[in-house]
């Protein structure tokens, strides 16, 4: 992979697909070593710009929790925190739902900022009723987590399964 260095001038926004950055970015970045947009991507992720996860390659997505308090508040737009694991079968099973569902794509691109974490958070505001994978939580512009949306589970208030898919897309309009 490309060293460090190289990729501190990229913005840590990746936009509009996993692979392109911004235009003068890339340029500048592009015509010093020339790597393909595959070894631009996997030097991005390796180099911990986590990018889309296959959640939906053309959306825009917030790098940190910080980062999507920040894009949410600024542009008026709720944030879909999506915690998952790449391991996990329930969790592969969402993202698949997600990322082919071209209704889900369309609203999470126009209504939503979004972020997909692997990792727990120091926020106890984004583990209401526990840590587990996956789990979706939303926060209004205003940065309040919205722990009033939640799923069908007792047990697991947050918890989605590809079937829920439907409950997912109405949630937008209550957000803003």
């Amino acid at each position: 992979p490309f060293p460090l260095p190289l990729l501190q001038n990229i913005s840590p926004r990746v936009g509009r697909g996993s692979h392109r950055l911004c235009p003068e970015v890339f340029e500048s970045f592009h015509s010093r070593i020339k790597p393909s947009i595959t070894e631009v991507k996997d030097a991005l992720i390796s180099n911990g710009v986590f990018v889309c996860a296959g959640w939906g390659d053309q959306l825009i997505w917030a790098q940190t929790y910080e980062e999507g308090l920040y894009w949410s508040r600024s542009k008026n737009k709720p944030l879909l925190v999506i915690f998952h694991l790449e391991d996990c079968p329930h969790s592969q099973a969402l993202k698949k739902v997600f990322s082919e569902d071209n209704e889900v794509q369309k609203v999470l691109d126009e209504d939503f900022i979004v972020l997909n974490l692997v990792y727990e958070t120091t926020d106890k505001h984004l583990s209401p009723d526990g840590q587990y994978v996956p789990r979706l939580l939303f926060v209004d512009p205003s940065m309040t987590v919205r722990a009033d949306i939640t799923g069908r589970y007792a047990n697991r208030m947050y918890a989605y399964e590809p079937s829920d898919i439907k409950l997912c897309k109405c949630c937008s309009p209550y957000l803003l």
